[in-house]
């Protein structure tokens, strides 16, 4: 396991190096869902974020994963130009999520359609934060980037 697993009520989401995304139970640690990225293979680094109804990771094959966080079943994917080790936020409706290939990404919760995305040019494995209307985000360039969170 790279990342940490996120919880919503009483239940924990952790991805693993073995192209899978488990759901489980908190205190009783019984299974409650598997997830096999069997399609393309890739682990998953990224830690998930999660709310009612959408669970998002990124993985090693490129792609977000959006999964329901009550049965596991995939919603969506959205393919990036390489890897997603940058852990995504979720809010407003929409997902934010970093990529090796230098972009930062922003894409619809329901659909995983491209709302926008930016062209840093250096690896973005960092995981953005939101604050006051800003996305920050550090890049493998050394610098931290504050981009405009406007709809």
């Amino acid at each position: 396991v790279a990342g940490s697993p996120a919880l919503l009520a009483g239940v924990a989401y952790i991805g693993n190096y073995a192209d899978e995304v488990i759901a489980v139970e908190i205190p009783s640690g019984k299974e409650v869902w598997r997830y096999g990225n069997d399609e393309r293979g890739g682990g998953f680094f990224s830690s998930p974020a999660v709310t009612d109804g959408y669970l998002v990771i990124g993985s090693r094959d490129g792609r977000a994963h959006c999964l329901d966080p009550a049965t596991g079943d995939l919603l969506w994917t959205f393919a990036a130009g390489a890897e997603i080790d940058s852990s995504p936020v979720i809010g407003e409706g929409r997902a934010v999520f970093g990529s090796s290939d230098g972009r930062v990404y922003c894409v619809e919760l329901d659909t995983g359609t491209l709302v926008w995305r930016y062209d840093i040019g250096a690896p973005v494995t960092t995981s953005p934060a939101v604050t006051g209307g800003l996305i920050i985000v550090g890049s493998d360039d050394g610098r931290l980037y504050a981009l405009e969170g406007k709809r």
